[in-house]
């Protein structure tokens, strides 16, 4: 039969020992028996998945062995799979890679995972994603970290490699952070659509004194999704500030500072105010955007054109 010891005290075992138990006055031997799972949490004996897990265990076959770990843990590293057992790492290391190569189980640079709980990690990812586009249907992606938060329990090698074998499958794309499904396309309803296009307009018709995304979702109810798609699609540019502008409208505002500077080497915040007819609250921005985008840079209170872009 089974039994499970609890001391005290830790004591250093090994899977595959042997042992006996004796009273030590008057000094007498009352039982002995098979470690077969030397790190184990409290069991419930009862548990008819635990008696299988440990009838299992009870050859030491190696192969079993490190299913059933693994079966036990979910992941674990591979330097320290059955480190308490009798077997060198030489064989260890041996038949998991015959494990992984029949798909058994799974594998990372560093880390072993459960069969099971891997398919069921790939399950649950495809999942939220799938209802990401239920809540959000003008989105194309969503920011990986946002799932990252979703997955916390992974070690981070782990994650990354789902994303990996996701990506190698054609299951989901990756690009700058953001994750999506290949074939989504955005899902506009008819009220959406008359939003964009009032939005659009608000913003088309106030090109030198262009609302803050503030505003816009104060005036406008559900304003704040529209916003993020027609950034997503390119159609606006979100400054510091919340400011919103019409990419054509800030392509001119930028092709003209490029050209000045091309002449005239510097331009100051006043003559940025004189050549677009913008105030400072949108100059800052503005230039600001110009910058993170490596195409000028902010010299004492002046802003030059960088090298790289002369020849734009």
């Amino acid at each position: 039969g089974f039994g499970q010891l609890r001391f005290k005290e830790s004591i250093a075992t090994y899977l595959g020992d042997r042992f006996i138990l004796r009273i030590p006055s008057p000094s007498k031997t009352i039982g002995g028996g098979l470690i077969i799972d030397p790190l184990a949490p409290k069991h419930n004996l009862k548990d008819k998945a635990i008696i299988n897990f440990l009838q299992t265990r009870i050859k030491l076959d190696l192969r079993e062995l490190i299913l059933t770990e693994l079966n036990k843990i979910i992941f674990i590293k591979k330097d320290n799979l059955l480190a308490n057992s009798n077997y060198a790492d030489p064989e260890i290391r041996e038949m998991v890679e015959l494990l992984i190569k029949e798909g058994k189980i799974m594998a990372t640079n560093y880390w072993l995972i459960e069969k099971n709980y891997w398919e069921e990690q790939i399950k649950k990812f495809m999942h939220q994603l799938n209802h990401e586009y239920e809540l959000f249907p003008l989105q194309t992606g969503f920011p990986l970290n946002k799932f990252q938060s979703y997955f916390y329990y992974l070690k981070p090698e782990i994650f990354n490699h789902l994303i990996e074998v996701l990506t190698n499958t054609k299951n989901i794309a990756s690009e700058k952070g953001i994750i999506f499904l290949p074939s989504s396309k955005p899902k506009i309803s008819p009220e959406q659509k008359i939003l964009i296009s009032k939005i659009l307009k608000i913003i088309k018709d106030n090109p030198l004194n262009p609302p803050d995304e503030k505003k816009l979702n104060s005036q406008i109810a559900g304003s704040k999704e529209i916003i993020d798609f027609l950034i997503q699609e390119g159609e606006i540019i979100k400054l510091n500030e919340g400011i919103l502008l019409e990419n054509k409208n800030y392509d001119m505002m930028k092709n003209k500072l490029i050209d000045f500077l091309k002449i005239n080497g510097s331009i100051s915040i006043s003559q940025v105010r004189d050549l677009l007819g913008i105030s400072r609250k949108y100059i800052i921005p503005l230039l600001n955007k110009m910058d993170q985008e490596k195409i000028t840079q902010r010299k004492e209170n002046n802003r030059i054109l960088i090298l790289k872009n002369k020849d734009k």
